[in-house]
């Protein structure tokens, strides 16, 4: 804490019969905080007087007086020394010609001590006619002002210009002194750029090539970013596993170019064909060609005839269609019929999948049919795939060939 010391000044009274002092002296000072900020806040003031600057002896059999005061916008603060009826500034304290007053601010004593100049010994000389030579009327009083005309040189504190002056055109004021108020545009220089002139000048000027030096980048100092030639260096020396360093591509590749640690395969699409070779006819006297005149297989008999043919599906494979390969003579009238079933061998039953037959055929055709998904179980039951009509018309409708189409969600 700090302290601007003002004037000490004596207050001087008749009382009674006999010139004498009233024991009062009216103290003026400024204070001010560490950084030179004025204390505006409440503070005691505890005032005492001793026989040198440093050390000494306490004058006045100890007196000593403390005060309470709030200082004003500025620092300043005034009180009377010896205030109290029952403690008055004794005469003694001015017996001597060394006095010195100690101040003390909220129990901290601001050095150094000031010395009481000769106008506080008339506590102890009484009420003078004269003051060195001169009379009360060639004096100003203690508490007085002047106008400024009469003020030729110096410069003036801050706290104690008033917040409304008028200057001629050859004064000036200092920039720390004005607090309040506006200024003129018509007494700004023109080089000084006004508030609605920043930031269309910066953002005029700024991007790449600006040379606009800014404090900070999107409140980030320029100390929290790495430069260009800093980046590749720290990157190469920190990657690797566990690195945590997430690049935009892998060897030029992105992210959905690769598959996960952790991923399955398939579903896969596999096809399973039953040949001429496979068929077989389900009674002994039936008449058969596994090799008919187009490369299909036959009945070759008049009349009804039926032939079947062994399916083996791996286990847990999804079948999703079934197509039949057809040769038919158009002037044959009868139609084949090829069936796809399970068989469910506890209880003899079958559960047909699909059947295509070779209506609309004529010549070498195909049909295929959409299977619903079944599931193959070869656990309980089996697959088998059958051939039938009512006249095969002696080798006119061959059976050319079977595809059933089927996935797994593994390789095999």
């Amino acid at each position: 804490m700090k302290a601007s010391m003002g004037l000490v000044l004596l207050a001087i009274a008749l009382g009674g019969a006999a010139l004498a002092a009233p024991g009062l002296i009216a103290y003026q000072g400024r204070i001010t905080d560490a950084a030179g900020n004025p204390v505006t806040s409440a503070i005691t003031v505890t005032f005492t007087f001793w026989s040198s600057e440093s050390g000494g002896t306490q004058l006045g059999s100890g007196f000593s007086d403390a005060d309470t005061v709030t200082p004003d916008a500025d620092g300043v603060y005034s009180t009377m020394i010896g205030d109290d009826p029952a403690l008055l500034v004794p005469a003694t304290v001015f017996s001597g010609n060394s006095v010195w007053l100690n101040v003390n601010v909220n129990g901290e004593d601001l050095a150094p001590r000031r010395r009481v100049a000769s106008v506080a010994y008339a506590l102890q000389s009484g009420n003078a006619d004269t003051l060195d030579g001169a009379h009360k009327a060639d004096l100003a009083n203690a508490s007085h002002t002047h106008d400024a005309i009469d003020i030729e040189s110096g410069v003036f504190p801050p706290f104690l210009i008033p917040q409304n002056i008028t200057l001629t055109s050859a004064a000036f004021i200092y920039g720390e002194a004005i607090r309040a108020g506006t200024i003129a545009q018509a007494y700004i220089d023109a080089a000084i750029a006004r508030d609605s002139e920043i930031l269309p000048t910066v953002l005029a000027s700024d991007g790449p090539g600006s040379g606009l030096d800014a404090d900070t980048l999107d409140g980030q100092q320029a100390t929290d970013f790495a430069l260009d030639s800093e980046i590749i260096p720290h990157i190469l020396a920190n990657d690797g596993a566990g690195s945590g360093i997430d690049a935009d591509t892998l060897d030029g590749q992105q992210a959905s170019a690769f598959a996960a640690s952790s991923h399955t395969h398939g579903p896969y699409t596999f096809f399973y064909s039953i040949d001429r070779a496979a068929w077989q006819p389900n009674m002994s006297s039936t008449e058969y060609s596994s090799q008919g005149g187009n490369g299909g297989f036959c009945v070759t008999s008049s009349g009804f005839g039926k032939m079947i043919a062994p399916v083996n599906l791996p286990d847990g494979a999804i079948v999703d269609s079934f197509t039949v390969y057809f040769d038919k003579d158009p002037t044959h009238t009868e139609d084949v019929t090829v069936n796809f079933a399970r068989y469910y061998p506890l209880d003899g039953n079958f559960s047909t999948w699909a059947e295509v037959d070779s209506s609309g055929i004529s010549g070498v055709g195909a049909k295929t049919v959409a299977i619903p998904r079944r599931t193959v179980n070869n656990e309980a039951t089996s697959l088998t795939c059958s051939a039938y009509s009512s006249d095969w018309g002696g080798g006119k409708v061959e059976v050319r060939g079977v595809i059933i189409e089927y996935t797994l969600n593994t390789a095999p």
